[in-house]
């Protein structure tokens, strides 16, 4: 008995194992929680750090910056804008009147006061230097006087203006080019949109690089040669939706194009605009595209050529969609279409030395109707000579594969 009372009272005074085990679990997960509240704490602080109240800096940065840099950075806004910038101090009172680039976007507000602005900008400004003069959508006022675009042209010329744009709408009379315009030799590119022009007599810009001619619809074919003529620098030439010419030739001894960019556009019936012919044995990057209704492509000599971009679209007589059980238009249709297509095996057989081939949605539409087979593939020159198959197939490149052509 009294063995038993020594065992039973030395189990009472030893440690209970099960409670020592439950002791540490307690301890260690309320160690783990207070690791973790501890880590999310020192996030939160981290992410969240204390807000201080940031003292006011009263200083005018922007008007301690040197001048040229104000008036590069007034360069990029529209004149209208730059003025305003006056009242923000003192210090850009002056400013504005020396910006290298002069742009006069359409703004709204009457005629008058538009081309008022627009002289009383140019006679402010005091800078030595024009590099851009843009003139958007230029027309007469609501008593039909033409602007003194002249005078705008003549201001901007004194101050060797480098790039023109001019964008003129519905003049009374054809737009003349001022003299004093067609012998700046500081101009490097240029771009004139108008109805009308009257004839040219000499062109010497001999720093052109760049011209684009656009909606012009009495574009004659001695014009584009007095151009390119009196141009020897000339790089880009765009003819955008411009009518009245036939022939685009370049001499190969006088001149430097290399890209060459002509938009169709041809509404009138006339009989100059039946055919187009392209003599440019240095060009080496020629894009067609636009609306050419039943026009006749004749590429005489473009041996020069590495990139070739054909968008366009031709009267197909796509009347016969509406009533495919009318034979005469089915007939007239297919008649049509294949004239087309002998015009675009054409022009693909005289850039079958291409490099890249750009074509548009148009050369790879085909109807049920007419039965027309396509190929699409990846090299020009590997496949020249399946331009005469007999089967009329149209060999065309995807245009994601070759990229978009750049002018």
């Amino acid at each position: 008995m009294e063995d038993e009372a020594s065992q039973n009272s030395s189990r009472s005074n030893s440690p209970n194992l099960i409670d020592v085990e439950d002791n540490e679990e307690e301890s260690s997960v309320h160690s783990l929680e207070n690791k973790r509240s501890a880590r999310s704490d020192s996030e939160n602080s981290f992410d969240d750090p204390p807000l201080k109240r940031m003292k006011p800096d009263n200083e005018d940065r922007l008007s301690q910056l040197p001048n040229s840099m104000m008036t590069h950075i007034l360069s990029f806004l529209p004149v209208i804008d730059a003025v305003k910038t006056q009242l923000l101090s003192k210090r850009f009172r002056h400013v504005w009147a020396s910006i290298t680039s002069l742009l006069f976007p359409v703004i709204r507000v009457s005629d008058e006061f538009y081309a008022q602005f627009i002289s009383n900008a140019l006679m402010i400004h005091k800078g030595p230097l024009i590099k851009k003069l843009y003139l958007s959508k230029i027309g007469p006022s609501n008593d039909g006087v033409d602007p003194p675009i002249n005078l705008w042209i003549q201001a901007a010329v004194i101050k060797q203006v480098e790039e023109l744009v001019l964008e003129i709408y519905d003049f009374v009379i054809s737009f003349q080019i001022p003299n004093s315009l067609l012998s700046c030799d500081t101009l490097r590119e240029f771009s004139l949109t108008t109805p009308e022009i009257e004839l040219i007599s000499s062109v010497s810009w001999k720093s052109l690089e760049r011209l684009t001619l656009k909606s012009i619809s009495n574009l004659s074919n001695y014009v584009i040669c007095k151009i390119v003529a009196g141009s020897p620098a000339l790089e880009c030439l765009r003819l955008i939706k411009c009518q009245g010419f036939s022939r685009v030739i370049i001499d190969s001894s006088s001149s430097n194009l290399r890209n060459l960019l002509i938009n169709c556009d041809y509404k009138s019936n006339n009989d100059i605009d039946d055919y187009l012919v392209i003599l440019a044995p240095k060009i080496t990057s020629l894009e067609i595209s636009g609306y050419m209704g039943d026009k006749h492509w004749r590429l005489k000599d473009v041996s020069s050529l590495v990139r070739v971009a054909l968008r366009f679209s031709m009267s197909t007589m796509y009347g016969c969609y509406w009533d495919r059980r009318d034979k005469f238009v089915v007939e007239v249709a297919r008649a049509k279409l294949e004239k087309c297509e002998l015009t675009l095996l054409d022009l693909l057989r005289k850039t079958s030395h291409v490099e890249i081939l750009s074509m548009g949605s148009w050369c790879t539409q085909v109807d049920e109707y007419f039965e027309c087979e396509f190929i699409v593939i990846g090299s020009i020159r590997d496949t020249r000579h399946q331009f005469w198959s007999k089967n009329r197939k149209i060999v065309c490149v995807c245009e994601s594969q070759c990229g978009a052509m750049e002018f």
